[in-house]
C-alpha cells in the first residue's frame, strides 16, 4: 500500500472520503454537495482505485490506516 504522502485527493475527493467515513449514501452526499448520483458514483471509484480498495468499506478502512481520516 501507498504512504498517504504519495495519494494526491482532490479536494473533492477528499471531502467525499469523509461523508463516505460517516456512513453517506451516494445519493445523500450528492445533495450535500449539489453533485448528480452520478457524479459521486465516479468520485468514489476513483477513491477505490487510488486506495486499491474493493468496495467503499475498504476504501474507509484504507483511509483511517493511512492517516488521511481522523
Amino acid at each position: 500500500m501507498e504512504n498517504a504522502s504519495e495519494l494526491h485527493l482532490t479536494e473533492r475527493e477528499s471531502m467525499i472520503l469523509g461523508l463516505l467515513a460517516e456512513g453517506y449514501d451516494n445519493k445523500k452526499i450528492g445533495s450535500y454537495l449539489f453533485l448528480s448520483e452520478h457524479t459521486v458514483r465516479d468520485y468514489v471509484s476513483s477513491l477505490m482505485t487510488k486506495l486499491k480498495a474493493k468496495n467503499r468499506t475498504q476504501v474507509v478502512a484504507s483511509a483511517f490506516r493511512l492517516g488521511l481520516l481522523n
